[in-house]
């Protein structure tokens, strides 16, 4: 685990939980992992390797290590609404009042996630 005293900027937070995922992934023996990331700042700079400053470009080479050395892990930046559906659904489930383990859709899943579907017609 890389430690940095003191208090990381934002863009050295978002590159070292990356850095932190991917070791984690790695050690649980996972193979195949898509990172997404709402820094697109760090994404960036992991695709173009600009490193601006000492701490930032220690962690982004630690994560670029790691990413070359496993042929199926990749990195992506994801707009933070294409996620939204996910973190609603979430939050939906901690209201649930009997939660129940099964594979029968919960009542409420269609009405959180119909705002977030596009039809098609054929």
């Amino acid at each position: 685990m890389l430690r940095f005293p003191g208090i990381l900027a934002v863009r050295e937070g978002e590159a070292l939980a990356l850095f932190e995922a991917i070791v984690w992934m790695r050690e649980l023996g996972h193979t195949r992992v898509i990172f997404e990331s709402y820094s697109q700042s760090v994404v960036n700079a992991l695709h173009h390797g600009s490193y601006n400053d000492i701490e930032f470009g220690v962690i982004l080479h630690g994560c670029n290590l790691f990413l070359h050395s496993e042929p199926y892990f990749k990195d992506a930046y994801v707009r933070r609404y294409a996620n939204r559906a996910a973190h609603t659904l979430a939050r939906q489930s901690y209201l649930v009042q009997n939660p129940t383990i099964g594979f029968a859709s919960p009542d409420y899943l269609d009405d959180v996630l119909r705002p977030f579907c596009t039809s098609v017609d054929h």
